[in-house]
């Protein structure tokens, strides 16, 4: 019973997705709390949901391999079953096929017709039998590393563009792999090394991350443990955010007494390391124009314990302060294009045509912090992509627009290891094993 109710969850999830355009991450938490699921079928759930996501083109190009019409003549329903259905068999091993296919087809009776229950059934004993064939492909082709690494061909045309084939292929082969779980700890309450021990106490094995000391990452998590019930969480130890992410905020190199305002501080990751840096001793202004979303700023203050942070729901490009702040943090709206492993349903809500929107925002947040700091004030500008054209291309035309700035290398702030040539820090999920991010810090002269 509880696999299936898993399976019938996650349809439900990947129709809405698809025919809504809702986002995924909230629709899981949701049926996560469904008292049903025992904690094995909350973790096939997640597993089922992301992968199929995550494998949505190399899915269906097999099922078109046997639907005249393609797996987009038919129902919602039906293709969300077929697709779920196709990546137990394709990709899951500890599934047996049989099994995948019956479960499949018997959370479909609720939802279709006798005759799509009949087509369901002969894909799928199809996809089952395909499994046996190879799965290369040309990797120095775009539409086969598209169709196979299951990415918009748009993208992987982009990338080839930026970084090569070989190295494209590795990056869609990454954001396909299961993307570690990466602890932040809140320095002024636990080291990175002290919470390492602290974890063992719960039975979990994590070790250092590779560039941010306050950052561990966890090796394995041993079944039937919760994160919700984790005493370092819920204690307001530590928080769980990228490491990429975590190489942002020393940026600013917040001191105690510091007035730091950040424009987009939702979810909160890095307010709170912000807060951590400066000891708890700075004034952190923490913006966001959405109140749901500030809800997610102030829960995560107030586990961590942290009094420094005022949240202020509001725009980032219209706010006035009565005198000079001295840093301001643009963690900037981007395509996230950096952190699509942890973003399954992301890649297929994408386009290119999203930049130019996106660019318009960028602009109009550095723009208005120029307003907003003074002589020797710093800005620093970040993103969770990995385009040219959210990243150094935004701070070309900031530079432009305002030549008393000048860029200051984040090397005396964070590891070299991350810092390119220019002075931005700059990570790649293919070359480095964390998210893509980018971050500049910009000093007014």
């Amino acid at each position: 019973m509880g696999s299936r109710a898993a399976r019938d969850a996650a349809l439900t999830i990947l129709v809405r997705v698809e025919q809504e355009g809702s986002f995924v991450g909230p629709l899981l938490e949701r049926a996560m709390q469904n008292a049903e699921l025992h904690d094995s079928d909350r973790a096939l759930l997640q597993q089922i949901v992301k992968g199929t996501l995550q494998q949505r083109s190399a899915i269906d190009a097999t099922i078109n391999r046997f639907i005249d019409r393609g797996v987009n003549s038919l129902s919602p329903y039906t293709r969300g079953l077929l697709r779920l259905g196709a990546y137990q068999v394709m990709f899951l091993d500890r599934i047996p096929q049989q099994a995948a296919v019956n479960d499949t087809i018997e959370v479909g009776k609720n939802y279709v017709s006798p005759g799509e229950i009949r087509l369901l059934n002969a894909v799928l004993r199809k996809v089952v039998t395909s499994t046996t064939e190879s799965r290369s492909f040309d990797e120095e082709d775009p539409s086969q590393i598209a169709t196979q690494l299951s990415h918009p061909e748009w993208l992987v045309r982009r990338w080839i563009a930026q970084f090569g084939a070989a190295e494209t292929v590795a990056l869609c082969r990454i954001n396909n792999a299961r993307s570690p779980l990466t602890f932040r700890a809140h320095r002024n309450r636990i080291s990175g090394a002290d919470l390492i021990t602290n974890l063992a106490q719960s039975g979990i094995e994590a070790q250092a991350g590779s560039f941010s000391p306050d950052c561990v990452s966890v090796l394995q998590l041993p079944r039937g443990v919760k994160l919700s019930t984790l005493p370092a969480l819920v204690d307001g130890m530590c928080i769980v955010q990228d490491e990429s992410s975590a190489l942002v905020a020393p940026l600013l190199d917040p001191k105690p007494g510091m007035l730091i305002l950040d424009l987009c501080a939702a979810p909160g990751g890095k307010t709170t390391h912000l807060a951590a840096l400066s000891n708890d001793q700075a004034v952190i202004v923490a913006l966001d124009p959405f109140l749901r979303r500030l809800a997610s700023v102030i829960d995560n203050c107030e586990r961590g314990h942290f009094h420094s942070v005022a949240p202020v729901q509001g725009d980032g490009r219209e706010i006035v302060f009565a005198r000079n702040v001295d840093s301001v943090l643009i963690d900037a709206p981007c395509s996230g294009l950096g952190v699509l492993g942890k973003r399954s349903d992301a890649r297929w809500q994408k386009g290119a045509a999203d930049f130019e929107r996106l660019n318009e925002i960028q602009d109009a947040l550095l723009d208005h912090s120029t307003e907003l700091v003074g002589s020797g004030g710093v800005i620093v500008y970040s993103t969770c992509s990995i385009d040219p054209i959210e990243n150094d291309e935004v701070i070309d035309r900031f530079f432009e627009r305002n030549p008393n700035f000048e860029l200051q290398s984040a090397a005396g702030f964070v590891t070299p290891e991350v810092v390119d040539e220019r002075g931005f820090v700059r990570t790649l999920p293919q070359r480095h094993g964390i998210g893509g991010a980018f971050a500049a810090r910009l000093v007014r002269g």
